[in-house]
């Protein structure tokens, strides 16, 4: 059993050393981490001053107890009503790398708003939005594991969820400990704000990075032999936020394909919508294959479609 722990751990950090794309994820899922950690102790730490002078220490632990356990319960619920009606849609308009952009975007706001008037309410608000977001980018992180190989992706994933999610609650942690040690205990809250501003910062800077590695990282599943692996490059370089992606699917239809291929890049160049496309495409409308006549047309219709509305 150890062995193959360590055969997989071993096949897990090759394949991110050799996926540029995979570098950049695992620090944003580790910065992401960090901040759930440390935004954790501060709405704590608010919370808990809130409550100071409620009585006897038993009655403050109890009050305590009461305002996290509402708060917490008012926090997921609103995340879970916005999983349910909005999660899937805000993630076909905004796409993978959108996803990520989002959440970083907010996180980053939210914590520059702390430094203009920081209190109870603010601190609610913030983690709110947090909670939401977090949404987005658990679905974005889902979507991403897609562009692996498909013996990789339950690798990489054991091993960013069994040692890198674990090394950011130690690093949260020992920053904590860095607080205390340099602030006084009236001043966390803004010590903690001082590091989640940074961190936050981060996360964003690094979420564009993502963008160019994920767009290459699908290309080369254009050109891998398993024809799933094509087909699922395609649906991903269709998705909003990507670089030079209508191009780059051009350049796929253009060279000999499966026909069910074929179809998945018609469809996904129309769906792109670039406003060159219909020159591209009304040549296949003669396509001696009826499969791939019959796809230009519904291409065309839908970008029609499209246009008028």
């Amino acid at each position: 059993v150890k062995s193959c722990v360590r055969r997989g751990i071993g096949k897990s950090i090759k394949e991110i050393q050799r996926v540029p794309f995979l570098q950049t994820l695992l620090l944003v899922f580790f910065i992401q981490w960090i901040i759930t950690h440390l935004l954790e102790f501060q709405f704590t730490k608010i919370l808990e001053d809130s409550v100071k002078g409620s009585g006897s220490a038993q009655d403050h632990a109890v009050n305590l107890t009461h305002s996290l356990g509402s708060l917490h319960l008012i926090l997921h619920s609103s995340a879970l009503t916005v999983q349910l009606l909005l999660g899937s849609r805000i993630m076909k308009r905004v796409g993978t790398f959108g996803g990520f952009l989002l959440h970083s975007l907010v996180t980053l706001f939210s914590m520059i708003s702390f430094f203009f008037g920081f209190g109870y309410f603010q601190a609610i608000l913030a983690r709110n939005n947090f909670e939401i977001t977090t949404i987005v980018h658990r679905h974005a992180y889902e979507s991403s594991y897609f562009v692996l190989r498909h013996e990789m992706r339950r690798l990489v994933r054991e091993f960013f969820e069994a040692f890198i999610l674990p090394l950011a609650t130690i690093v949260s942690t020992l920053i904590l400990f860095v607080i205390q040690q340099f602030f006084v205990p009236k001043h966390y809250i803004f010590g903690t704000q001082i590091f989640l501003f940074f961190l936050a910062g981060s996360m964003v800077f690094i979420s564009f990075h993502l963008r160019k590695s994920y767009t290459n990282l699908a290309r080369k599943m254009l050109k891998s032999a398993l024809v799933h692996e094509r087909l699922h490059g395609v649906e991903i370089l269709a998705q909003k936020g990507h670089t030079n992606n209508y191009a780059i699917l051009l350049k796929a239809l253009r060279l000999p394909q499966e026909d069910e291929v074929m179809v998945k890049i018609i469809h996904s160049l129309a769906k792109i919508g670039h406003s060159k496309i219909v020159e591209h495409l009304l040549p296949f409308k003669s396509h001696p294959k009826p499969l791939i006549r019959r796809a230009t047309v519904e291409a065309l219709a839908d970008l029609q479609y499209n246009t008028n509305n």
